[in-house]
C-alpha cells in the first residue's frame, strides 16, 4: 500500500542524491584537473620564448596524446631518456603540465596514474588530455605566427581551446 510506495520514493531519492552527490564530486574533480591544465599552460605560455616553445611543445603534446591510445609503454616515462633532457627539462611548466595530466613524479619516472580511470570514464579522461593537447598545439601555433612575422597582437588575441572551452 502507500507505505511501500512512500519507501519505494524514499529509497528513490536516496539513489538520486548519491548518484547526485557522485556527479558533483566527478564535476570538482574535473574542474579541479582543468584549472591545473590551464595553469601549467599558462607558465608555458609566460615562462618560455618562442623558440624553446617551438623545439619543445610539438614533443610534449605527443607525449599527453599517446595516453590517449591506451598503449600501456606509453604510461611510464623515465627521466633518463634522453628526450626528457632534450625536451621536456628546457620547458618551463612541462612537468606542471605533465602532472596535471595525471603524470606522478616517482623520482626516476614519469608515471601516469589516470589508466584505471581511463577504463571506467574514458571520455572524461580524454576531453581533459584533449583540452592539454589542442591548448599546447595552440600555443606552438602562435610562436610559429609570431616567428614567421604575423605579429604578436595577432597571436595574443587568438583564444586558446582552454579560454574557448571555458567560455562555452
Amino acid at each position: 500500500g502507500a507505505g511501500g510506495a512512500a519507501a519505494a520514493a524514499a529509497v528513490a531519492a536516496a539513489v538520486a542524491e548519491a548518484t547526485e552527490d557522485d556527479e558533483s564530486k566527478e564535476g570538482a574533480v574535473r574542474a579541479e584537473r582543468t584549472r591545473a591544465i590551464e595553469a601549467a599552460l599558462g607558465v608555458i605560455k609566460r615562462d618560455n620564448g618562442d623558440d624553446v616553445l617551438l623545439k619543445c611543445g610539438p614533443f610534449l603534446s605527443k607525449l599527453v596524446h599517446n595516453l590517449t591510445l591506451g598503449i600501456p609503454r606509453y604510461r611510464r616515462f623515465p627521466k633518463s631518456n634522453d628526450s626528457y633532457a632534450k625536451y621536456l627539462a628546457p620547458l618551463a611548466g612541462a612537468d606542471a603540465l605533465m602532472k596535471a595530466c595525471g603524470f606522478e613524479d616517482k623520482g626516476a619516472a614519469f608515471e601516469w596514474a589516470w589508466a584505471h580511470e581511463q577504463q571506467e570514464d574514458k571520455d572524461a579522461v580524454e576531453k581533459l588530455l584533449k583540452l592539454a593537447v589542442d591548448s599546447l598545439k595552440e600555443l606552438v601555433r602562435q610562436a610559429r605566427q609570431r616567428r614567421d612575422g604575423g605579429g604578436a597582437a595577432a597571436a595574443a588575441a587568438a583564444p586558446t581551446p582552454a579560454k574557448a572551452a571555458a567560455a562555452g
